[in-house]
């Protein structure tokens, strides 16, 4: 299930690309006729150029290994109550980003830091 859905996000990636180059191409055929001003087709070429950039990122990420998940361990070090709390902070703000682009976070060890922080954490992120 997990390789068709792949497939499938990137047929869809690419039915939206080439939809966009259509539509940046009759824009472009408007703006020649004179019914279309030139902002209209520079935003719009832009946008597919994104959406372009986008997929091909995608395409460059698409061998069978980046699709699993991974496991980031945080370690404080020996920087005191500072370092604990900074480790803290990183720990808090990976779970959001993985949380935020789509992935499963899971926390795998916790080590609590003397007074404030941590000492160390180890976090598992699973996508879909």
């Amino acid at each position: 299930m997990r390789a068709i859905k792949q497939k499938k996000n990137i047929t869809d990636a690419f039915a939206e690309v080439n939809s966009s180059i259509e539509d940046t191409v009759v824009l472009n055929d408007f703006f020649k006729a004179g019914e279309a001003k030139e902002e209209e087709v520079d935003k719009h070429y832009k946008q597919s150029l994104r959406i372009l950039e986008e997929l091909e990122f995608r395409r460059m990420l698409g061998g069978e290994a980046d699709a699993l998940g991974a496991v980031l361990n945080i370690n404080s070090g020996a920087g005191g109550t500072e370092s604990q709390d900074w480790a803290e902070m990183l720990m808090r703000m990976y779970i959001r980003w993985g949380e935020k682009n789509g992935y499963k976070v899971s926390q795998l060890d916790y080590q609590a830091g003397d007074g404030a922080g941590i000492k160390s954490a180890a976090l598992e992120f699973e996508g879909d």
